[in-house]
């Protein structure tokens, strides 16, 4: 078969976005063994003429996307078989695309079974996120302690970014906003927030200055299972300590990884974990790498999901390791 990997951006070296990721491990996978995989994240690219077996589509933001319009004529002039990849259950397939519905297999990160009425073999789950797990990255050395979180600010977190980040007393707080609105919003919960920058090829080298993270998820996947988001594994490839908000356990037991120690529900809980944090954190790392170590199921998953749309098995071994290229060089001040 021949596979057209379609990303909705640019793929460059060091990218810290999610799609890219998964773009260039399912091209190194098929490639390795000798499946003809193309990627497709340009203009050119999509006006190739070449006709694919399979399209497979990442998530992503389709308005960023500027080749939209070859994008749609290559979909439908490839009507054999689309899959859409998805490892964020907010990103929904581009309404210019929905006529792919009609032939389209899901490997998702995320429970859609509800979602879809034909679910026998065209939903499959793989853990997309763990791609972004690194444990070759050597983290630097901390620089703050307090409670550092970055990204977006989602409304159906909201209600915990109130509990966590507002009229704070005892611990300082780092927060790297994704955007000017994000960090406007952050700023309404408390003046007291610092702010900083860690966009870029030197995320992971700024995120590791920071002790200690929170992590939250949304309000929906507390009785829907998602995977661990990416946040988690980027926590671990940092060094950081995370704290866990109680309501994402159900995601770790489904998971099966132990959060209940590392747990809190409020701001106290917070401030007496960072004060443990010299005895908690070595075994917390120890027990979250092990768990990590032992966990092939990314590559289960996806060989599981190439199968179904070719009924052909690969084997896991040779899916090549995702490989990092994570810059060094010297950054700016972070504040």
């Amino acid at each position: 078969m021949k596979y057209g990997i379609i990303n909705f951006t640019k793929i460059t070296d060091g990218s810290i976005l999610a799609s890219n990721r998964i773009a260039k491990f399912i091209y190194n996978a098929l490639n390795q063994n000798k499946k003809k995989a193309y990627i497709i994240d340009d203009k050119y690219k999509a006006e190739e003429q070449r006709v694919y077996d399979a399209l497979i589509i990442i998530n992503g933001n389709f308005g960023f996307c500027n080749f939209r319009k070859e994008v749609i004529s290559l979909c439908e002039n490839n009507n054999k078989i689309y899959v859409w990849v998805g490892n964020d259950y907010a990103i929904k397939i581009p309404t210019q695309l929905g006529f792919i519905k009609k032939e389209l297999f899901y490997w998702n990160a995320y429970d859609i079974k509800n979602d879809i009425k034909k679910i026998d073999n065209c939903y499959k789950y793989v853990n997309w996120n763990f791609i972004t797990y690194n444990p070759k990255f050597k983290t630097p050395e901390k620089k703050f302690g307090g409670l550092m979180y970055y990204g977006a600010y989602r409304k159906n977190r909201e209600k915990y970014f109130k509990k966590y980040f507002k009229d704070i007393k005892n611990y300082q707080l780092y927060i790297s906003a994704s955007s000017h609105n994000a960090k406007k919003e952050f700023s309404k919960l408390d003046e007291k927030i610092n702010f900083f920058e860690c966009k870029g090829s030197g995320f992971f080298n700024r995120i590791g200055l920071f002790e200690n993270a929170l992590y939250v998820e949304d309000e929906h996947t507390h009785n829907r299972y998602c995977s661990p988001a990416n946040r988690f594994y980027e926590y671990m490839t940092a060094g950081c300590f995370i704290i866990f908000d109680y309501n994402c356990k159900k995601t770790f037991d489904i998971y099966g990884l132990d959060i209940s120690e590392y747990q809190v529900s409020n701001q106290k809980e917070i401030v007496s974990l960072i004060q443990h944090r010299a005895e908690l954190y070595p075994k917390q790392k120890k027990y979250f790498k092990q768990f990590l170590e032992k966990d092939k199921t990314l590559k289960t998953n996806f060989v599981m999901a190439l199968y179904s749309i070719n009924n052909k098995y690969i084997c896991e071994s040779s899916i090549p390791d995702f490989e990092y290229k994570i810059t060094t060089n010297k950054q700016k001040e972070l504040f």
